[in-house]
């Protein structure tokens, strides 16, 4: 039978360029297919990944930028994330573009042609930018994230306005990291501070006029400055700290003018974000961050 057919196309013309056309017609409609399978997949992480492990939510920029940065909206609308906004669009997009699926599949039984070579080309755009930041939610929300350092507490280490990068896939800490904690538990402002690294669970911390001891050996801190001074909170010649087993003690590279472990105590794990291991702004200081 199939050699039959295919003498019909030789000897007919038509017949052939027919075949030919619904096979290109079917691959056009294939392919769209599956475009917007992936753009809905996409726009689903985006949307919800974030929300359902939300540990590091408040470092993903499209769940915390609202509307309001960006336009003239006030209020409620203001307020909302603008994740919302580019769902919103997107998904609209894909409603567009589904239809015109429909269309194509109801011409493709008919043995018509649906002409989607100009809405692919278009849809392109939309589903390549749900991919990336399909990616950068996946990665924000179980790898690495952004953050904008925020006062003075680690000069001359890390400065206001620079970015940096910090990995939280990784939970193996090392005396000297730079960690990323959360202060809602002991301050109540629901802000993230970043701070060395310098007391291991199990350990005591003592800070005395000769400078930090950990377990009764002074600490050397070369990423300090010269004559660098650390004092006990409240103006106490000495102070000790016993660590538990899944306790950390931090302090600021800016001893004058950090709160920390001194005043706020010991973090857990559970309130370790990640490590900052990198900046990336700006580009005069661009490099690892140690």
């Amino acid at each position: 039978m199939r050699q039959d057919d295919d003498l019909k196309e030789h000897f007919d013309p038509l017949e052939k360029a027919k075949r030919d056309r619904f096979r290109l017609n079917l691959r056009l409609f294939r392919k769209l297919r599956r475009k917007v399978v992936l753009a809905v997949f996409s726009l689903l992480i985006v949307v919800a990944l974030p929300m359902v492990f939300d540990r590091h939510l408040p470092f993903n920029t499209l769940h915390t930028i609202t509307l309001g940065a960006f336009t003239p909206l006030r209020g409620f609308f203001g307020n909302l994330p603008i994740v919302w906004l580019i769902g919103l669009f997107a998904l609209t997009y894909i409603l567009f573009m589904t239809g015109k699926l429909v269309d194509a599949g109801r011409r493709l039984q008919r043995a018509e042609s649906i002409h989607l070579e100009k809405s692919l080309s278009q849809f392109d755009l939309v589903s390549f930018t749900m991919y990336v930041l399909a990616v950068y939610t996946v990665l924000n929300t179980f790898i690495l994230s952004f953050a904008v350092i925020q006062g003075i507490s680690m000069q001359p280490t890390l400065h206001a306005g620079e970015n940096v990068l910090l990995l939280h896939y990784d939970k193996t800490y090392e005396r000297g990291d730079l960690l990323v904690v959360d202060t809602e538990q002991k301050t109540g402002n629901g802000e993230f501070y970043i701070k060395r690294l310098i007391g291991m669970p199990n350990e005591v911390v003592a800070i005395t006029d000769d400078g930090v001891k950990i377990d009764g050996i002074s600490l050397v801190e070369p990423y300090l400055p010269d004559n660098t001074v650390t004092e006990c909170s409240g103006g106490e010649d000495a102070c000790e700290f016993e660590l538990g087993p899944d306790e950390y003690f931090i302090l600021g590279d800016n001893r004058v003018r950090s709160e920390d472990s001194r005043e706020l105590g010991a973090f857990t794990s559970d309130e370790v974000y990640g490590r900052v291991t990198f900046r990336f702004r700006p580009i005069t200081r661009f490099g690892r961050v140690d």
